[in-house]
């Protein structure tokens, strides 16, 4: 239901292992994580004709997309064409549908800059479900009981980083994308409104502890436009049952706007 802008919408989706505890297994370091999905997308030429590229993630999958646009604006003074032309000099993509990098494929730190100050260039919107700008109560929970809980690598990690003010610093690159001139990135977040299961209590008589994941006040980066979305859950958030759910009516007329937005700046920039 959104416009065919330029020939189409290309819809891609890209997962990851994030388990909160270790008892589920481990995750990699946030660093890697946002490397191999950097990498994934530049295997898909994502970016790379032109069309401009939004961003819709859950949860921690927003601290990754984050991630990925501090890369970006680390090669602040390249222009979207020379990243470009440094993104295509790269080798094109296997017929193979795994492309996700295995530990002999090396990716260079200037090739992961090149492609990632294309994608900065080319992004025109990020949506975050969810997403902790600011922390979540689970991890500092995680870790006061780590011996029963065993929080994962990732939340570990995240947390351990609060104190160097990475969360602050991820967010100040997304905030200086927001307000630049020319092209600002649009951003739009979702907050959840009900209370999820979190341990079971009794599971036998169906009682849980129940509580919010991420709170309101983390959940909105401090800049954009909020959504609080009062009758779902952390898992729910970013699941609309129909079109005419909030949670994705919003979405689609954000994404209108970007569009129009990054087309009319392009044609503009054509004068």
């Amino acid at each position: 239901s959104l416009p065919p802008h330029g020939g189409g919408l290309r819809l891609l989706s890209a997962s990851y292992y994030a388990p909160v505890s270790a008892w589920s297994g481990d995750s990699l370091p946030l660093d890697l994580v946002a490397a191999r999905l950097l990498r994934a997308l530049h295997d898909a030429q994502v970016g790379a004709d032109g069309r401009p590229v939004i961003f819709v993630a859950h949860s921690m999958g927003g601290i990754v997309i984050k991630q990925m646009l501090s890369i970006g604006m680390l090669e602040g003074s390249m222009s979207a064409e020379d990243a470009a032309l440094g993104a295509r000099r790269r080798p094109q993509p296997s017929d193979t549908t795994d492309t996700t990098p295995t530990k002999s494929e090396v990716w260079s730190g200037d090739a992961a800059g090149i492609y990632a100050a294309l994608l900065r260039d080319r992004a025109c919107g990020v949506a975050f479900y969810s997403t902790p700008h600011f922390g979540s109560w689970l991890a500092d929970v995680g870790v006061l009981a780590r011996p029963v809980l065993r929080p994962s690598m990732l939340v570990s990690k995240i947390r351990e980083r609060r104190k160097e003010r990475y969360e602050a610093d991820l967010n100040e690159c997304l905030r200086n994308l927001h307000g630049s001139d020319g092209a600002p990135l649009g951003v739009l977040s979702f907050s959840e409104g009900k209370r999820m299961p979190l341990v079971e209590v009794w599971p036998s008589a169906g009682i849980s502890l129940k509580g919010i994941v991420v709170a309101e006040e983390s959940a909105y980066p401090g800049f954009g436009h909020l959504v609080t979305l009062s009758d779902v859950d952390h898992q729910r958030v970013c699941k609309p049952c129909a079109p005419s759910d909030l949670s994705y009516a919003e979405l689609r007329a954000a994404m209108r706007s970007w569009l129009d937005s990054s087309f009319e700046v392009r044609a503009s920039a054509r004068l």
